[in-house]
């Protein structure tokens, strides 16, 4: 399983996503944009494959594809840096993809969190396909909330991986 990351200038949030993909991920794959804050020495700490490229616009589909091409994994794990998984979702996540029956991809819940806190009403949950075979999976169009397109069937994993994407008022 690889871990795709696209990210820039994340050195403050990084180090808890990284730490939370121990026992998960078996290789991650980070495309930094040319950040200046430490992002890639802090992810290097972790042993992570380090691709550059400035992203254009707010093409996430293209940074996001970049990464899947650096990928040795046979399943691809999208994430972002201020993503934590659980241990109990690693669990899941290890369980459906080596007994994957005919899926292809997987979705789960992520829980969008407000000053360390899970929200529970507008837009508390997003769920999202984040999990696919590199071979049947490849993100398209331009655009900041990518798409992500599947050729073939699409699993659920009752799983949550926790989103903490704003630190302050």
């Amino acid at each position: 399983l690889t871990a795709v990351m696209p990210v820039k200038n994340e050195a403050g949030k990084i180090q808890k996503c990284l730490d939370s993909l121990r026992g998960l991920a078996d290789e991650i794959v980070v495309v930094d944009s040319l950040g200046t804050d430490g992002t890639v020495e802090v992810c290097r700490k972790y042993g992570a494959k380090i691709v550059t490229h400035e992203i254009q616009g707010y093409n996430m589909d293209k940074q996001r594809n970049i990464g899947i091409e650096h990928a040795s994994g046979e399943w691809i794990l999208q994430t972002e840096s201020d993503e934590i998984f659980p241990e109990e979702t690693k669990k899941k996540i290890r369980q459906a993809i080596e007994n994957p029956d005919d899926f292809v991809a997987f979705r789960y819940f992520r829980v969008n969190c407000f000053l360390n806190r899970a929200l529970k009403y507008a837009g508390a949950r997003d769920h999202m396909i984040r999990i696919s075979k590199k071979a049947n999976a490849a993100y398209v169009g331009n655009s900041l909330h990518e798409t992500l397109k599947v050729n073939g069937p699409i699993g659920e994993i009752d799983a949550q991986v926790y989103h903490y994407s704003f630190n302050t008022i």
